[in-house]
């Protein structure tokens, strides 16, 4: 069986319209110490192949020369990358999010390129920890009333999947196996014990 969601481009900008103003801690066990703030984006854009840019303002809390320096973000470019990691119970949407371009109000273009590099790995999936494990969510085993002898059990689980994202819309399409368990059926094995 094969599932798909289609998410079209007027649903991603009015939820990232929603999301907004967000903070990305970039230190999970040190919240206040390096984040992303971002407001309403000003325009998004979705690119074929590659993910949902995002041009928006804000602030950057980040670490220079062990000094923790809040700047203004006069404009910046995100890219918002959705991904597909594992398979089956381990399978997990991860958002991977790049800043393409920053524009911090004060300093010059030289530095403005540290800062991109920093500001990228301080915003790795695994640092910030976007990700969603659908996998175990979307496998679920149902138990069967008694009275359906001998059937116990029914059983999702998700195989394969994928994301596509196009210039108007973003399609999530995965695979599900279903699987009936069946328990012990004292009366049939008396049956067979008979003849």
């Amino acid at each position: 069986m094969q599932l798909s969601a289609v998410i079209g481009r007027a649903e991603i900008v009015a939820l990232l319209r929603r999301a907004a103003p967000l903070r990305i801690i970039m230190t999970p066990d040190e919240p206040d110490r390096r984040w992303l703030e971002i407001e309403q984006p000003s325009s998004v854009e979705l690119v074929a192949g590659r993910g949902v840019r995002v041009v928006t303002r804000g602030r950057l809390k980040l670490d220079v020369a062990d000094v923790s320096l809040p700047v203004r973000i006069k404009e910046a470019s995100l890219m918002l990358t959705p991904k597909i990691a594992g398979t089956g119970e381990d399978s997990r949407l991860v958002l991977a999010v790049a800043a393409e371009r920053v524009d911090v109000a004060y300093l010059p273009g030289i530095v403005e390129d540290a800062l991109l590099s920093k500001i990228n790995t301080a915003l790795a999936p695994l640092e910030t920890r976007l990700a969603w494990r659908f996998g175990k969510k979307l496998s679920p085993t149902l138990r069967i009333p008694p009275r359906l002898e001998p059937l116990d059990t029914f059983r999702f689980s998700v195989g394969q999947a994928e994301i596509v994202i196009g210039a108007d819309e973003i399609t999530v399409t995965g695979e599900m196996a279903t699987e009936l368990g069946r328990r012990y059926w004292a009366s049939s094995a008396m049956s067979t014990r008979r003849s």
